[in-house]
Order: structure tokens, then C-alpha cells, then sequence
């Protein structure tokens, strides 16, 4: 970013300058000026995008395997003009590193979710030499895995009468 600040009819003295932009860090973070009485020139300021988060592709997954996403934003070079990128992760519970991390290019990466993370909705966390995202334009759902039936004894019975059946299979838990 480029800029051109001023301030006028200020009084002598010292002052600090400290820019701000949402989204943005700067370098320096700050300029102190000691003795005001006449132009103060040379003293910039570079601002630098924080990793965005726009997309995640597909939007959802299942627990019980590992999925690849791919993910849009802005800002993956972190000011510089090659990949960035520190780390990739899930807000869960535990922080979940994604691996297998790509970087195509400034607005773009793909990463794996591992599998066993719980099931939930979760923003992706980019983060750079700069920092890291507050929080993904479109979040990450994962789902637990559906159930699957391996048996059912018996496999036939009366209409008139009560019969027992016992399913077998996975993922029963937490069903209702």
C-alpha cells in the first residue's frame, strides 16, 4: 500500500504516529517524532496485507477420512514474492495442523484436513510471517462418519409376532 498522511497546525513537540487499517500491519508499527517545527520527511510507512480466507473448497467433510481442500483468499505471500505460508489449521479444539500444504500462488492453497478431527464447523487459520487470518469468509463443517449396517439377524420373521433383531455395523454412537 502507498499513502501520503499530513497534519497540520500542530502544535511543537513530540508525537507518535501509529497507522491502523483493519486486515492490515504495518512497518514500522510506528514513527516517533521528537521536536516538531518543520517537515518530517522519509519517515513511511508500508502496509501489508493479513492472510484472507475468502473460500474453502468443498465447504464440508467427513471425520473418518482425510480430505483435501483447497482455499481462496488473499495476502499467502505475506508481503513477499514467493510462498508464506507458516501454517495451515483448524479451529477445533485442537488447533488441527492441515498438512500437505500447497501454495499456487497469493490467493491460493490447497491442504489436507486429517482424519479424527470431531465433527464440527470451523474457520480455516492462515498464517504468515504477518500473522494470521481473524476468520474465514465461509467455514469448514465436518461430519461425523454415516453409519454403516455389515448384519441384521435375523433376516426374516413373522408379521405376528415380536421378534429381537440385532444390527451390526459402524458409526451406530450418537445417533438418535
Amino acid at each position: 500500500s502507498s499513502g501520503y498522511y499530513e497534519f497540520t497546525n500542530v502544535q511543537a513537540g513530540s508525537y507518535t504516529v501509529t497507522p491502523q487499517k483493519v486486515g492490515y500491519v504495518f512497518s514500522p508499527q510506528s514513527n516517533a517524532y521528537g521536536s516538531l517545527n518543520s517537515d518530517q520527511n522519509g519517515r513511511d510507512f508500508a502496509g501489508y496485507l493479513l492472510p484472507v480466507v475468502a473460500s474453502v473448497t468443498p465447504s464440508s467433510g467427513i471425520n473418518n477420512k482425510s480430505n483435501t481442500i483447497a482455499v481462496n483468499g488473499a495476502g499467502f505471500f505475506g508481503a513477499t514474492a514467493s510462498a508464506n505460508v507458516l501454517s495451515v489449521k483448524l479451529d477445533d479444539p485442537s488447533a488441527t495442523a492441515l498438512t500437505s500444504v500447497s501454495v499456487a500462488n497469493d490467493t491460493s492453497l490447497t491442504a489436507v484436513v486429517p482424519a479424527g478431527v470431531l465433527p464440527g464447523t470451523y474457520n480455516v487459520k492462515v498464517t504468515t510471517s504477518l500473522g494470521v487470518n481473524a476468520a474465514s469468509g465461509q467455514k469448514y463443517v465436518l461430519s461425523g462418519a454415516p453409519p454403516t449396517v455389515a448384519s441384521v439377524a435375523p433376516s426374516s420373521g413373522f408379521n405376528n409376532v415380536s421378534t429381537t433383531v440385532t444390527v451390526k455395523g459402524t458409526s451406530f454412537f450418537g445417533g438418535t
